[in-house]
């Protein structure tokens, strides 16, 4: 379409309809010639097609005169007719059967055959050879002999089915191209009906682009142009003139458009780059710590410009100082501070010179503030002046930072001068003294006279001069030492021993050494005692060790002797006891067996009391082996022997899986035992029991527990519960020894844990216990 850019517009308007003719004319013809060919083909189509059904039928009908011949005279022969009455019979099967061979070399001859019909033509010659030889012979031969007649007949009517066969799969596939020519023909009637549909969509195309042509070439620039001039009106500059390189109209429509574009968008350009300009400049004074000004040369400093800084600096807004709207700047100037103010900058103005300015003003909620102001003069180019500018900032905090290193440095004067420690100030290079406090003299006998211009080394005051080598390097290397042990010698001679911390700290530029030592001479003295006094108290506690050991073992052998003159007797009270009952029970009255029964029940408390005993007792001597423990194992191997000892009881055992620690197996099997055999006790009256075992986490460290629905019991007296001998419950509610529990605290504190319990009456108890594991 390029070329037709630089055609006139009134040319392009005529070329359209031209176009569109033309297009409309060959689409027309093209039709035309393709329906008269498809209507010729589909005739010559049908017209076959119909001629060699009708060959087919007419062969088939006549093979069936033929065989009805053969059958008349098989039915005359049986007859016993006379052989004149079968002859023309006769006569008219063999002018079939010559019907018969014309019409099959026609069909050989005359037909286009294709594949298939070839296959089926092959197929009919044999059955029509077979079938025409079976007639003939049955004819001529049915007059001399019977028997070979009829079988002659019943052969040809063999032979006459498969002809038929033949003939019907002929007729199937003529059928079939007839359908094939059918379907074909009306494909191409779709074709032809398609042709039609794509030419009328052809006309269309061609209309359609015929509008596109007038559209393009002529409607749509002029409708662009339109649009772009409009946009241009709106303001809107950043649009592109394509048609500025036509030669037409629109062409030159185009370029008068693209001059106007260039015309405002250098008006636009120039007039953001000054808005730019502005708003930098209003961001820049709006953000700046301050306030920017620009005011008269009055007393009063009427303002002409504030910035948005004027709120935070004095609490008013940049319009209530606008020509003194609400307040003068001059009324927020310390009234101790105005003369001053006025004669510096007059000063500075009669030189045509800046001016700098610290003075204090009362912001608007009566606050004062310190700030410092820069300004200068702006003069015109006669040289008068027009106005002052300048900027004012908040110096307050570093007023208050002034005020206070003032003080700080009076205090560290204080210090420096009234501290009991040594501290003085060297150069770093040589160990210059540059001064000394009150205790450096004390501790040392150094006066100032004696250090200050002097290098430490000069006064010998180091006894081992790898001691300030050492300081040397450590400050050098991290800028500060902390308690650096060091000997000292003092100026009467004796050496004591010092504990140093010092500071690398910049003097006019150049590294100095703030360091404060210690006399720790004393302390020393006094920690060698205590060293000397800790190493006999080892010795000491080595013995008490040994002898404690061998208690321990005179004690347990006493143990043993006891328990075991203990257990004779008490046997011998319970057997003679109960000898007692069977032998002369009848002789004793009802007070007297209760009697008895309470000596063997005392006597079996004992034996129980003194098993406890010595289980505790083994307890403490045995041996820890740590290894790693399946507590949920062990208490399902628990639960299980508790419930086969009293099945009669229904107790629900929860028991958490997955639970393991180390520790020692022998002793925590009896602690377990112990805490479940308590909870199987002590929740008896409830039915169902319900006892549980898991572990949980306290302080985080794994703490594991055994809790019941039991009787529970009062927690005012919790701490007598891991005494000996100490029981919460009357024996004859539940029986026991008070000695459980007791096992259980010494087997848990010799694993490095606690044991501990919560419980409320009626309500059950909890018992849990921590283990410190060791690798």
């Amino acid at each position: 379409m390029k070329f037709l850019q630089n055609v006139p517009i009134r040319v392009k308007v005529l070329l359209a309809p031209i176009l569109l003719v033309a297009g409309l004319l060959i689409l027309a013809l093209l039709g035309v010639y393709g329906l008269t060919q498809q209507n010729a083909t589909l005739e010559s189509i049908r017209e076959d097609m119909i001629v060699r059904i009708r060959a087919v039928d007419d062969f088939a009908l006549l093979s069936e005169e033929v065989q009805s011949d053969v059958f008349q005279i098989a039915v005359l022969q049986s007859m016993n007719l006379p052989v004149e009455n079968i002859l023309p019979i006769q006569e008219r099967l063999e002018t079939r059967l010559n019907k018969l061979n014309i019409l099959y070399g026609q069909m050989l001859i005359h037909w286009d055959l294709d594949a298939g019909e070839k296959e089926h033509l092959v197929q009919i010659e044999e059955p029509l050879d077979t079938f025409q030889q079976h007639a003939v012979q049955a004819a001529r031969m049915v007059l001399n002999n019977q028997a070979l007649g009829v079988q002659l007949v019943r052969s040809s009517t063999i032979s006459f089915g498969k002809l038929q066969a033949a003939l019907d799969e002929l007729r199937d596939h003529e059928e079939t191209r007839i359908s094939q020519a059918n379907q074909s023909a009306r494909q191409r009637a779709q074709s032809l009906t398609s042709w039609i549909g794509v030419t009328i969509i052809g006309i269309l195309l061609v209309a359609g682009l015929t509008a596109l042509i007038s559209t393009r070439l002529i409607t749509r620039p002029i409708r662009a142009m339109t649009e772009l001039m409009t946009r241009l009106a709106a303001g809107d500059l950043d649009i592109e003139v394509a048609e500025r390189g036509r030669q037409d109209e629109i062409g030159t429509m185009a370029r008068a458009v693209e001059v106007f574009r260039k015309n405002a968008l250098e008006k636009e350009t120039a007039e953001m780059a000054l808005q730019e300009s502005r708003r930098a400049l209003e961001t820049l004074l709006g953000n700046l710590p301050g306030m920017a000004y620009r005011c008269d040369n009055d007393p009063d400093w009427p303002m002409r410009f504030v910035s948005q800084g004027c709120l935070a600096l004095t609490g008013y807004p940049p319009a209530d100082l606008l020509d003194n709207a609400r307040v003068a700047y001059a009324q927020l100037i310390h009234p101790d501070d105005r003369e001053g103010i006025w004669e510096n900058v007059q000063a500075s103005l009669e030189k045509n010179h800046f001016f700098e300015l610290t003075y204090r003003i009362r912001t608007a909620n009566n606050e004062e503030k310190w700030v410092w102001e820069r300004g200068e003069g702006v003069f015109s180019g006669d040289g008068e002046l027009v106005a002052l500018e300048g900027f004012i900032i908040d110096i307050t905090e570093r007023k208050r930072a002034e005020v206070a290193l003032k003080k700080s440095e009076e205090r560290f004067r204080a210090a420096f001068r009234t501290s009991p420690d040594s501290i003085n100030i060297n150069r770093l290079e040589d160990g210059l003294y540059v001064d000394i406090n009150e205790g450096f003299t004390a501790i040392t006998g150094y006066t100032r006279e004696d250090t200050l211009g002097i290098p430490s080394t000069d006064i010998n005051i180091w006894e081992d001069p790898e001691d300030r080598a050492r300081l040397v390097a450590e400050l050098t290397a991290q800028g500060f030492v902390n308690n650096l042990e060091a000997r000292f010698r003092m100026k009467d001679g004796h050496v004591i021993t010092g504990l140093m911390s010092a500071k690398i700290l910049m003097l006019d530029d150049v590294p100095h050494v703030l360091s404060i030592t210690r006399d720790i001479e004393e302390l020393k003295q006094a920690r060698m005692a205590l060293q000397k006094y800790s190493e006999r108290l080892e010795e000491m506690v080595e013995a008490r060790t040994a002898d404690l050991v061998v208690a321990n073992k005179e004690l347990e052998a006493f143990s043993y002797s006891v328990a075991h003159d203990l257990r004779s007797p008490l046997r011998g009270i319970d057997g003679w006891s109960h000898a007692l009952l069977e032998e002369y029970g009848d002789q004793l009255d009802e007070q007297a067996h209760q009697y008895l029964d309470r000596v063997r029940s005392q006597a079996q408390i004992m034996g129980h009391l003194i098993d406890d005993l010595l289980a505790l007792a083994r307890i403490n001597r045995h041996q820890m082996r740590r290894q790693p423990i399946d507590l949920t194992a062990l208490v399902q191997s628990i639960a299980a022997h508790l419930q086969e000892e009293q099945p009669q009881r229904q107790v629900e055992f929860v028991i958490q899986e997955g639970v393991t620690t180390q520790g020692d197996a022998y002793l925590l099997e009896i602690a377990l035992t112990h805490l479940l055999s308590n909870a199987f006790k002590f929740s008896g009256p409830h039915s169902p029991a319900r006892i549980e075992f898991g572990q949980t986490s306290v302080e985080g460290q794994p703490a594991y527990f055994v809790c019941d629905n039991g009787v529970g019991f009062d927690m005012a007296h919790v701490s007598k519960l891991f005494g000996a001998f100490q029981r919460l419950h009357a024996p004859t509610e539940f029986p026991g020894t008070g000695i459980g529990l007791t096992i259980v605290q010494r087997i848990v504190y010799r694993h490095g844990g606690r044991v501990w319990a919560e419980a409320d009456p009626g309500h059950g108890a909890t018992f849990r216990f921590t283990l410190k594991e060791e690798a």
